[in-house]
């Protein structure tokens, strides 16, 4: 933190602190501790008080179907059932069976959420794309923006939730296509201790503990702790070393004012994976390269160096109040204040050859060596990527206030939810010059070896940014009847960002050259965001919900958050000046229960059509004035749920037929093809299965299957040719299983198995120029014991 003022981080989080008082002091200032340790209202003089009842703490489990399970983010007070919006929820129990330790690896159980390999700019982390729109910065714990730039993994996630479609009214900025949400395990009212330890192929090894303590009649406290080191199977050079801590404390636990307040930290050693180079092919013919794809090596070759490295720590606070105020009005307030650094250095292979403009393959080059079927011939690959580490620290803050308010007007019942968001966010990123040995730059392509060389790294500039942001939002459901009810809501929103480069010189072979003085050069973007959205939703029995609903969701020019890239605000006046990109959905749903409520399913048709879409460069991560178009419509099935009391069920599947509306290019030539053409990263099919079923009382048996069909990760127009060149990603199709023995209540033994066929043309990270290819078969034992 030496390039971010301590005392803003200090004042910023006492800010935080004293907007969370005005919410806790009307909570607690007129109450007093009974006896039993519930919180009870206090009389002033001359006053009567009505005590409002206790919230008992069953212990029950949750519900099997997830369309009966609450959200976890208070803006949306309704059941999953009866938001007019696709929800997917995967549950504690499915991430438990199926072994589940990264986010990214809870994702694969929803169709249409694809991971892009970051770039640069970027710098990796989790890269999510929902229906082909990128979502890396639309990530949420508990309902507040998760700020950092890191791989998430899951041993203090409760659950995970994705809000599919856009949702700029509950979330902010951006959230196109859908808000990844997850849950952080909290303290209940009860004693227990979890032990879990991992053992398995690719070198695995993963031990987590959870211990929960009831310490009074409504406090608790619950810790989790975490360690993992794990190479993927068929992966020569990647791994992590990673642990976390996350204590967390609640006060008035199952009463009318609760107040949790919760600290994670999560460190990783990562060596980055950026997989193998793919190769274009044209899709008219006439081009003399290789297929559209990976390119023909083996899944094992790595073509990283021993300095390569990807290292993150992440301290996050987060302090959540709510308070039943009235027995018609209940309110929330949220807040967090997160730090997060990043050390990050990967290599990035390609393998060119093909003429930029004619795609005839060099003679000689990386691309035809490959190609020629003569092993005398070797195919030299490029190393790319930058050559120096790049390193930042990042922090933010944000606090959310949401009065929810259920009362009748007119003889009609609403629900009427009000709210405030304030948030601040600063990074430093800090480049250097390398004036040392530079990294080798040839490697073969068939036979790699780790690169070395010996750096001597310089300061060259450093990049400050901050972001400033306040929301209002409001959203009232009306019912004219007891089935029919009119639901519409918009947040208003002011996003300021600054950012400013200073230059301390530049490196010219092994020479650096100092900017004496140092120069400087600042650009500001000032925005204000109007997200609406409305839906219309019958309900003719508890179990049936239908639902039509529109939304828009928009974002500044320049993007939603100033620590994910290398120039967060743009210093082009052209990009300064673009209109916001904006994004607006269709949906038109059903969710129905059948078995008595075990067993949920729903249907969905949708249409999502983004315009003004900015472009990243792949390679200088710089926005370009694109201005694209493009559509996805769909439909989505879902069944999640008990179809007997012994065999659950969690099924989902996803048509999307995606088009570029406007290529929004310079040249007409390239409009006409690839106006109407598939977009990138949208696969057409995609399915999720996974089912359990309990044959003997102590046995639980589960399998699943993931699939998605081709799609392209790039497409583009040789100058001259009327011809799209393509690269294509094979479909994906992995068959998991698993096996628990339980010899008593608190002893479980476990199996899983993964991508159990070994399929050799499952990646599981995409980008235009590389693919990452998934872990090839992996078996993981486990154990588990709670006292």
């Amino acid at each position: 933190m030496s390039m971010i003022s301590r005392n803003r981080v200090s004042h910023c989080a006492m800010l935080v602190l004293l907007a969370a008082v005005p919410m806790a002091a009307p909570a607690f200032a007129g109450e007093t501790l009974t006896p039993e340790g519930n919180w009870a209202p206090t009389a002033a003089s001359g006053q009567t008080v009505e005590t409002l009842p206790t919230v008992s703490v069953t212990g029950e489990p949750a519900p099997a179907n997830n369309q009966k399970r609450e959200t976890a983010v208070d803006r949306l007070p309704q059941d999953v059932q009866d938001t007019p919006q696709t929800i997917h929820v995967i549950n504690e129990e499915t991430l438990e069976q199926q072994g589940v330790t990264s986010l990214e690896q809870a994702l694969r159980n929803v169709p249409g959420v694809t991971v892009e390999i970051g770039e640069g700019g970027a710098l990796n982390g989790d890269q999510f794309r929902i229906r082909g729109f990128s979502s890396q910065t639309d990530v949420t714990q508990d309902g507040l923006r998760d700020f950092g730039v890191y791989t998430r993994d899951t041993w203090n996630t409760e659950s995970v939730e994705v809000f599919l479609g856009p949702s700029g009214e509950t979330f902010g900025r951006g959230n196109f296509a859908g808000t990844i949400n997850t849950t952080s395990k909290a303290p209940v009212l009860g004693d227990f201790i979890t032990l879990h330890g991992e053992l398995g192929l690719g070198l695995h090894a993963r031990t987590t503990a959870d211990v929960n303590r009831k310490i009074g009649d409504t406090t608790a406290v619950r810790l989790n702790l975490m360690y993992t080191d794990t190479r993927p199977v068929d992966r020569d050079g990647p791994e992590s070393k990673r642990w976390g801590i996350a204590p967390s404390i609640g006060f008035g636990l199952g009463t009318s004012t609760e107040l949790t307040i919760g600290y994670f930290h999560q460190e990783d050693d990562r060596v980055p994976d950026y997989g193998i180079p793919t190769t274009a092919n044209s899709i008219t013919g006439g081009i003399a390269s290789a297929a559209s794809g990976p390119a023909p090596v083996d899944r094992s070759n790595w073509y990283g160096g021993t300095l390569d490295h990807d290292d993150t720590v992440a301290d996050v606070l987060t302090v959540r109040l709510s308070h039943q105020a009235t027995p018609w009005l209940k309110v929330h307030n949220d807040s967090r204040l997160g730090f997060y650094t990043r050390d990050f250095l990967p290599t990035a292979p390609s393998c060119a050859g093909a003429n930029a403009t004619t795609g005839v393959v060099t003679a000689g080059s990386c691309l035809a060596n490959l190609l020629d079927g003569n092993p005398a011939t070797v195919p030299v690959a490029s190393r790319g990527g930058p050559s120096t580490p790049t390193y930042t620290e990042q922090w933010g803050v944000q606090n959310i206030t949401t009065g929810i308010a259920e009362f009748t007007l007119g003889g009609l019942k609403n629900q009427f939810v009000l709210g405030a968001d304030l948030a601040y966010e600063e990074a430093v990123r800090k480049s250097n010059g390398n004036i040392g040995q530079g990294r080798p730059a040839a490697v073969d392509m068939l036979n790699p070896s780790k690169a070395d060389w010996a750096p001597i790294y310089v300061a060259t500039n450093n990049r400050d940014s901050d972001a400033t942001s306040f929301a209002l939002f409001a959203s009232e459901q009306i019912w004219f009847t007891n089935e029919l009810s009119l639901l519409g809501g918009l947040r208003f929103e002011r996003y300021s960002a600054e950012s400013t480069l200073t230059t301390f010189g530049t490196v010219t072979g092994t020479t650096f050259v100092p900017t004496t003085p140092n120069t400087t050069s600042s650009a500001e973007i000032d925005e204000t965001l109007w997200n609406p959205r409305a839906s219309l939703v019958w309900e003719p029995s508890d179990e049936q919900t239908y639902y039509l609903s529109w939304s828009r969701s928009s974002e500044p020019a320049t993007g939603t958050s100033v620590g994910n890239s290398t120039n967060p605000v743009s210093t082009t006046t052209a990009v300064q000046d673009l209109q916001p990109t904006t994004s607006e959905t269709f949906e038109v749903g059903a969710k129905l229960n059948f078995f008595g409520g075990r067993l949920g399913t729903g249907i969905t048709v949708f249409q999502v059509e983004r315009d003004n879409s900015k472009e990243v460069d792949p390679v200088t991560n710089t926005i370009t004035t694109s201005g694209q178009s493009v559509r996805n419509r769909g439909l989505e099935l879902t069944a999640t749920g008990k179809l007997t009391e012994a065999w659950t069920v969690q099924a989902s599947y996803a048509f999307i037929d995606s088009e570029y509306l406007d290529f929004a290019s310079t040249d007409a030539t390239t409009n006409a093809l690839m106006n109407g053409r598939e977009v990138n990263n949208v696969p057409r099919n995609s399915f999720n299965l996974w089912t359990t079923y309990v044959p003997l009382e102590a046995l639980t048996l589960g399998a699943g299957v993931r699939y998605h069909d081709e799609m392209f990760v790039s497409q583009g127009y040789r100058s001259g040719t009327n011809e799209v060149t393509t690269t294509e990603v094979p479909y994906y199709l992995a068959v998991d299983a698993m096996a628990q023995y339980r010899f008593s209540e608190g002893l479980a033994v476990q199996v899983n198995g993964y991508n159990l066929f070994d399929r050799e043309d499952n990646y599981d990270q995409t980008r235009s120029n590389r693919l990452v290819p998934a872990a090839g078969r992996t078996v993981i034992f486990s154990t588990t014991a709670t006292f």
